[in-house]
């Protein structure tokens, strides 16, 4: 019952004649409604005490214009009301611009949330370009070149989902990429990984990374070339680089 008076008190609505006769009927009503909200220090916050956190802006609008309609058909048919129109239209107005300014910044903030940008003007750098060129020309006619293709979209976990290691497996993959992938003309089954290594692949991590990726095509079947990057290369030696590691596959 406290609750109820609370209610009541929390909207500027004086409690008097809430025990009259006329209020009992409707007294376990709005116990109920009054024990879905959230008391504060006092006051009342106008929202559901639910855990859900999936809450979209069109529930907090329907909610709130639900409450406003609450208020305005329960006063309406009580005596405290000939003084508290004045108190109740605030409400009421009060509670739908605030349930407006929700849903737009719930609708804006869907709209703009995620932004992007073109992350370089082009897809290779230039020495990844310089090299490209070279292998264009290096490789057999029944081949094509994949740049910068995702480890993930080559091999795959060799566990069933269930198992605990599969996860931890797949995100070994799934942020790593490779350089260049040479596929068949026919199927595009891919034939060869090409990785340049440049100065960053000195360091440990990148060691430890490029050892990773080897033993995991080795196991897949596919072999790996790794080419240092240089100023300038040597389409014959490309060439011939390309066809001896093709032959050890087979």
């Amino acid at each position: 019952m406290a609750n109820c008076n609370r209610l009541l008190t929390c909207t500027g609505f004086p409690v008097r004649g809430f025990e009259s006769h006329r209020f009992r009927n409707n007294r376990k009503v709005l116990t109920d409604l009054s024990n879905t909200f959230k008391w504060v220090d006092g006051g009342c916050l106008i929202f559901p005490t639910s855990t859900s956190t999936g809450s979209t802006a069109e529930e907090v609008l329907i909610f709130t214009l639900t409450i406003a309609l609450f208020y305005a058909c329960f006063f309406l048919y009580t005596e405290i009301m000939n003084r508290s129109y004045t108190t109740l239209f605030i409400w009421i107005g009060f509670l739908l611009l605030a349930s407006l300014a929700i849903y737009l910044y719930k609708f804006f903030a869907k709209e703009s949330g995620f932004r992007y940008k073109l992350k370089g003007p082009y897809l290779l750098s230039k020495g990844e370009k310089a090299f490209f060129d070279i292998l264009i020309q290096s490789i057999s006619p029944d081949l094509y070149i994949c740049p910068k293709v995702r480890v993930a979209d080559l091999i795959e976990v060799d566990l069933p989902k269930s198992d605990k290691k599969f996860w931890a497996s797949f995100n070994k993959i799934s942020k790593k990429h490779v350089d260049f992938v040479l596929c068949s003309r026919a199927d595009f089954s891919p034939k060869l990984i090409i990785e340049l290594n440049g100065g960053s692949h000195n360091s440990r991590a990148r060691s430890q990374r490029d050892s990773f990726v080897n033993e995991s095509f080795i196991q897949a079947n596919i072999p790996v070339l790794h080419v240092p990057v240089q100023s300038f290369y040597d389409q014959n030696q490309i060439m011939t680089q390309v066809q001896n590691t093709l032959a050890n596959k087979l």
